[in-house]
């Protein structure tokens, strides 16, 4: 489910709910434990969270420079927040491959100016600095371990562009 809402002239609203509840019906896998055969029926599958959402807001306001029709354009603050469910990216019997429920928080401020050509921004992403990892691969059989790979923390940048 996706939505877009335009209530008045520089606010965008966008947002998104995503729900899945897939499980193996009749499945013999392998345990990432000890690499033996195990039923899986009524499982969950690996990788899809049961839930997912999204929601960003963001405002252009109009900036008049009249003593510089050049530099006059649009300042837009914009905050995006995603959560993501529970999910495990091996069997769930590997508690290493699960990774809990997190929330995500995201800013973003740019300025376009000669119209709409350039543009200046400065964006901040992990703004909560939660450590989520994005994947894994069980060894658990072989070295006792799984690899996961996270994601990056907390992390600021900035970006100038231009459209010919």
């Amino acid at each position: 489910w996706e939505f877009q809402a335009l209530p008045f002239e520089g606010l965008q609203i966008n947002g998104s709910l995503g729900f899945i509840d897939a499980r193996y019906e009749s499945y013999i896998g392998i345990n990432d434990l000890n690499n033996e055969e195990i039923d899986r029926s009524g499982q969950t599958f690996n990788n899809p969270p049961q839930l997912q959402t999204f929601l960003a807001v963001q405002y252009s306001l109009p900036i008049d420079l009249r003593s510089s029709r050049t530099l006059s354009g649009w300042l837009t603050p914009r905050l995006e927040w995603a959560y993501q469910s529970e999910v495990h990216y091996n069997g769930p019997e590997l508690f290493a491959g699960v990774q809990r429920g997190f929330n995500l928080i995201n800013a973003r401020l740019s300025y376009d100016f000669l119209d709409d050509r350039a543009q200046v921004a400065l964006w901040a992403k992990n703004l909560a600095n939660e450590g989520w990892f994005g994947n894994s691969t069980p060894i658990a059989n072989f070295f006792g371990v799984s690899l996961n790979y996270y994601e990056p923390p907390r992390t600021f940048g900035g970006e100038l562009s231009y459209r010919f």
